[in-house]
C-alpha cells in the first residue's frame, strides 16, 4: 500500500467474566464487525484473537 492508503476495520467488543457451575471464572464475549453487520460470540480471549486476524487475513488476501 502506498503512503497515505488507510483501510479501517471496526468492531465493538464487550466482554465479561462468567463464573462457571465448577467455579472457576472465564471471559466470555461478543465482537460486532460493524462494516459487515455480524457479531460473533467468543468463550475465551484466544477465540476473540482468532476471530480477529481471520476476519483482518481476509482483507489482506483481496488487496
Amino acid at each position: 500500500m502506498s503512503e497515505g492508503t488507510h483501510i479501517y476495520r471496526s468492531f465493538l467488543i464487550r466482554v465479561w467474566l462468567q463464573q462457571e457451575p465448577d467455579g472457576r471464572w472465564k471471559w466470555m464475549g461478543e465482537i460486532h464487525h460493524l462494516q459487515k453487520g455480524v457479531i460473533h460470540s467468543f468463550h475465551s480471549l484466544e477465540e476473540l484473537v482468532e476471530f480477529m486476524m481471520r476476519v483482518l487475513a481476509q482483507k489482506v488476501q483481496e488487496l
